[in-house]
């Protein structure tokens, strides 16, 4: 039971619930209702009661209207707890009657007893990059990436709620990774599909290649890796040493047949003179040996064939 009427109420990241009223007082519940955490604002003479909470979008931050001021609550994801922000006074701005976010979390707008409405920009930090693109940061896990030039926009979000240590736009500007400490993120600007997978970053370089319009491929430790745009999970991974684009082929769903929804293949190198063809939705291979070696392959469009030249 809360000890007064929680006129301000929202919903947190990791399923906590934030409440607050006319007491001063600011208390942080789980879902069965036991208390987690308390902010006690009760002994300072400046703050009224609170009236109004809204999250943003992704549960990450929480604003709180009063009399004249804002206090917010931002989640920290390494200690898995709710914190303090900075506080917000505006003068004249009266009792908060209202919040309301913006969906992709980059505006929020306020209105008072008054009539009035304020719209607010958030952001933890902006980034110009390559003077082609503006980051904003609008949560630890979430990036809004602007082109300035053709006003396209993407959204990065994990879904696994980690925080997002950087962001980078490579491949002609087409293509977005993105790290945080336990996943890897991957973007297409163009077709604005994303994808997000559990990944370890161990100190050993990684080589992105981005000569398929379907897949990324990552080079790390011998091993090759395949993401699929749009999709949160690996699609395979293999061995090799050969990572030239005259070395693999890789076909996804490029043409439609009768009676099969999903064709996914990859060609490559084991070695020099040995060629493997790998179905990505089956895990089946076949593999192709030859006398001489091998400097170029590449499989039809339905992955039935495989054309190479050796020297």
């Amino acid at each position: 039971t809360h000890p007064s009427a929680p006129y301000a109420l929202a919903w947190g990241s990791s399923n906590t619930i934030i409440a607050a009223g006319c007491d001063k007082r600011i208390y942080v519940y789980n879902r069965e209702g036991r208390i987690l955490q308390q902010f006690d604002f009760s002994r300072d003479l400046n703050e009224k009661e609170f009236t109004v909470a809204s999250s943003n979008p992704s549960g990450q931050s929480v604003v709180i209207g009063s009399y004249n001021k804002l206090r917010i609550l931002n989640w920290n994801i390494r200690k898995g707890m709710w914190e303090e922000g900075e506080i917000k006074e505006i003068i004249n701005l009266y009792t908060v009657s209202g919040l309301c976010w913006k969906k992709d979390g980059s505006k929020i707008c306020i209105s008072n007893v008054c009539g009035g409405i304020n719209l607010f920009d958030c952001c933890l930090r902006k980034v110009i990059y390559k003077d082609k693109f503006e980051l904003n940061y609008v949560g630890p896990s979430q990036v809004i990436v602007n082109n300035v030039k053709t006003s396209v926009k993407i959204i990065i979000k994990s879904y696994f709620g980690h925080e997002i240590n950087e962001v980078k736009i490579t491949g002609k500007d087409k293509y977005i990774i993105a790290h945080t400490s336990e996943t890897l993120m991957l973007g297409d600007m163009s077709t604005n599909k994303l994808s997000e997978i559990p990944w370890q970053s161990s100190g050993v370089q990684e080589k992105f290649i981005f000569d398929n319009d379907n897949v990324c491929m990552i080079y790390k430790g011998g091993e090759l890796t395949l993401i699929e745009y749009g999709l949160s999970e690996i699609l395979g991974c293999v061995r090799t040493e050969f990572i030239s684009p005259h070395h693999i082929s890789v076909r996804i769903n490029e043409r439609k047949q009768l009676n099969l929804d999903k064709n996914k293949k990859l060609a490559y190198l084991i070695d020099l003179k040995t060629i493997s063809v790998l179905d990505l939705c089956t895990g089946a291979s076949i593999q192709i040996s030859n006398d001489s070696k091998i400097d170029w392959i590449e499989l039809n469009e339905i992955g039935t064939h495989i054309l190479f030249r050796d020297k």
